[in-house]
């Protein structure tokens, strides 16, 4: 009962603070290098805990640079790179998952219960995280028409005083 409590309460504060909004008008030139922060310490979580499994998701951790602001592929594209960037972790895990005769739903077994590490699941996720974020940037309210900040540019108006 009081858990049911704790998640109904969670999740109207979720819903009444606005924290599932984006912020207004983020910037592609900024989100990018975000998500690649992002991808960046999921792996190096994952590599503390799992160098194996770290370094068959290394192709994963550098997609982000693939998605260079308004020139990056297309959305068909970015999943078919995010896809061939998990297939060494995909052929691994199918690879054991054959060798034991276990399948799909053996493998959520083992997740629930505790014989694959939920710490490790837990360092995955930023990873994960960030892939879908770079599958989904194109559909992000970013705002195009500003031009980017050239070295040299004077930020301050100098007509102002200062």
């Amino acid at each position: 009962m009081t858990k049911r409590l704790l998640v109904a309460a969670l999740a109207v504060a979720y819903v009444f603070t606005g924290l599932g909004q984006p912020p207004p008008g983020p910037r592609r030139g900024a989100l990018v290098p975000a998500l690649g922060v992002v991808a960046s310490a999921g792996a190096l979580a994952t590599w503390v805990l799992n160098p194996y499994l770290a370094l068959l998701l290394a192709p994963a951790a550098h997609v982000w640079l693939l998605a260079d602001r308004g020139r990056g592929p297309g959305l068909p594209a970015r999943i078919a790179l995010v896809a061939l960037a998990l297939l060494p972790a995909a052929l691994a895990l199918r690879s054991v998952t054959g060798a034991v005769g276990a399948g799909a739903w053996d493998v959520l077994l083992m997740i629930a219960d505790g014989h694959i590490g939920t710490i490790v699941l837990i360092a995955l996720c930023p990873l994960l995280g960030s892939l879908v974020g770079l599958v989904l940037l194109p559909r992000a309210g970013v705002d195009e028409e500003e031009e980017p900040v050239r070295p040299g540019r004077r930020l301050v108006d100098s007509s102002s005083p200062a």
